[in-house]
């Protein structure tokens, strides 16, 4: 399966029209906001305000009366179109200076939104023309993802830094549900059949299901090789049949999550962020994917330039840069850039041990590639033609330098990392003559100088 339109960029949200599924929409990381009406077959972008038009969009929402009524998240703004994208107004009295990362329209009274920003809940009930914040009871940021009980609107879920929160007061009110979540939950989900079951992903843990109302979780990972997964979606007419699309594929389950198959023929991208099922149709699935995910990338060369000492990438889930590289006299390498991958890997006593921007904005790193240690030099004396080097962290195929000149060197059999034999080397020492040692690593860490005078 080709990609029916490369956007450039990763798509963040996609929304079907029920009564009209060949009518879909989709946000984009910075590239707009984009209408198909053909199933998919092309894509259009919408007339956003130019202020807008370069904008990271997140939530994505469609009014299920007046599927014409579509609304978007941004930073600070909801943009609203009641045309079907031909043009739009942002909606901002209420809304704090924050990214909108996902909203939820009340099926029951469609006046009614909810949006999770990076750091609360937010409320409309008069279709975003004013909003309230909703933080009785919320814990921790990054509020990415709403599910609304359709059988019982007064019931809502959030996900947020802290793991799920329910309310059953359409809000007001928030309580936490259940205990030990992976630390990075992206989507949420309820089977419209019993709503007592849900759904979470995550990019560190997998899938976690609920069959209480969200009182307790349980992983269900089984047959799911990849646990980055940023997006689950139900059947809405097979409510057993689910979608998981991961870092590296889409998996699906047809049991209610009880086990997972890859589903990846034909695909050429394995990078997906989204995943919709057209619900007159529920055979017809769509995938949001992110085809140009960059990893910062380091390597070290020996001197000559003609021998590979080390190199690795550095990144997580999203996209990643280094921007400049500084080695200090140890020989370690520093490497600073940015990330935008909630799962980057930190020390734990990292100023910021978690990407808390994750996908919503960039957070600056700073890397040290090292931890071997230079050899030392302790000692040294002459045995016969052979000059004898004793020190520490001699790693296999060290050098002596002898005023800078390398020499031939073995590393000894009975301590190879602290005891060096320089063949013949002390032949050229004459008695009294003073010269500069040094040891070289294969990875071209060098040791200090040590002054040797032969007696």
């Amino acid at each position: 399966m080709e990609p029916s339109h490369q956007f450039g960029v990763a798509i963040t949200n996609l929304a079907i029209n029920r009564p009209s599924p060949q009518t879909l929409y989709a946000t984009t990381f910075g590239d707009g906001f984009y209408k198909s009406t053909d199933g998919g077959t092309t894509w259009l972008a919408t007339n956003l305000p130019v202020i807008f038009s370069r904008s990271i969009l997140f939530g994505l929402a469609i009014d299920p009366l007046a599927p014409s009524t579509v609304y978007a998240g941004t930073f600070a703004d909801v943009l609203k179109t009641t045309d079907g994208g031909e043009t739009f107004r942002a909606l901002s009295e209420g809304l704090p200076d924050l990214y909108i990362l996902t909203l939820a329209i009340d099926p029951s009274t469609p006046l009614t939104l909810y949006a999770g920003t990076t750091d609360n809940v937010v409320k409309s009930t008069n279709a975003g023309a004013a909003w309230t914040t909703l933080s009785n009871g919320l814990t921790g940021n990054n509020f990415n993802a709403l599910a609304i009980d359709p059988a019982s609107p007064d019931t809502v879920y959030v996900v947020g830094s802290d793991g799920v929160f329910k309310s059953t007061d359409r809000g007001n009110n928030w309580a936490r549900t259940g205990t030990n979540f992976p630390s990075l939950l992206t989507s949420l989900v309820i089977d419209p059949d019993t709503p007592s079951t849900l759904y979470a992903s995550s990019l560190d843990g997998g899938v976690l299901k609920s069959v209480d109302g969200g009182t307790t979780w349980a992983s269900i990972n089984n047959g799911l090789t990849v646990l980055i997964v940023r997006a689950i979606v139900i059947d809405p007419v097979n409510p057993s049949t689910l979608y998981a699309a991961t870092r590296f594929g889409v998996f699906k389950s047809t049991n209610g999550g009880s086990s997972w198959t890859p589903v990846n023929s034909g695909l050429s991208i394995g990078s997906f962020f989204v995943v919709a099922v057209d619900p007159s149709s529920p055979s017809t699935v769509y995938l949001g994917a992110n085809s140009t995910n960059d990893d910062a990338f380091l390597v070290k060369l020996s001197p000559n330039g003609a021998d590979l000492i080390y190199s690795g990438y550095l990144g997580g889930d999203g996209n990643d840069r280094g921007v400049s590289v500084a080695v200090d006299k140890s020989g370690d390498a520093y490497i600073v850039g940015f990330t935008g991958s909630f799962n980057f890997t930190t020390t734990p006593d990292a100023f910021q041990p978690a990407a808390a921007a994750g996908f919503l904005r960039d957070a600056g790193f700073i890397t040290k590639i090292g931890g071997l240690r230079s050899p030392k030099i302790t000692a040294a004396s002459i045995n016969g033609k052979n000059l004898l080097v004793t020190g520490e962290d001699f790693e296999a195929g060290a050098v002596i330098l002898i005023d800078g000149q390398p020499q031939k060197t073995r590393n000894a059999d009975e301590s190879p990392h602290s005891l060096l034999i320089g063949k013949k080397a002390g032949k050229g020492i004459a008695s009294g003559q003073t010269v500069r040692l040094q040891v070289r690593n294969a990875d071209a860490r060098s040791s200090n100088e040590f002054i040797f005078t032969r007696p």
